[in-house]
């Protein structure tokens, strides 16, 4: 696979990894799974406190992921980590390229996320 193979395979998986299990509200669109996300981040993790800690929307929705929030069930493991990047095909052949993919997972995951909120044309300027 190739790294845009690999990436849409990522946006894929993130959006895969939405959980609306405590949504009040029946999602049934991918739209609606993403605004749940967004709605649940906000309301938990975007506060004054955060933004001025984490200034960039991209690092404080991944500092947001790491505290394994219900509404994303994604891998924390390193193990499960590396597991889901083969089977997503990135190239991790290296203990070099694996110590990097684990340490930029977080930073991944919340970067698919906001492509994906870019593709379903959903605005964030609302959590910046």
């Amino acid at each position: 696979m190739n790294n845009k193979e690999s990436t849409s395979a990522l946006i894929r998986h993130t959006l895969d990894c939405i959980n609306t299990e405590n949504s009040p509200v029946e999602c049934k669109t991918t739209e609606e799974r993403i605004k749940f996300v967004l709605k649940t981040f906000d309301e938990e993790y975007n506060d004054s406190y955060s933004k001025k800690c984490h200034p960039f929307i991209l690092e404080r929705f991944a500092n947001y992921l790491q505290g394994l929030p219900s509404c994303m069930d994604i891998e924390f493991s390193d193990y499960c980590i590396l597991e889901k990047g083969k089977e997503l095909g990135f190239d991790l052949s290296t203990s070099e390229k694996e110590s990097e993919f684990v340490n930029m997972w977080f930073k991944s995951i919340s970067s698919a996320f906001f492509i994906a909120c870019s593709d379903y044309k959903i605005t964030i300027t609302h959590l910046i």
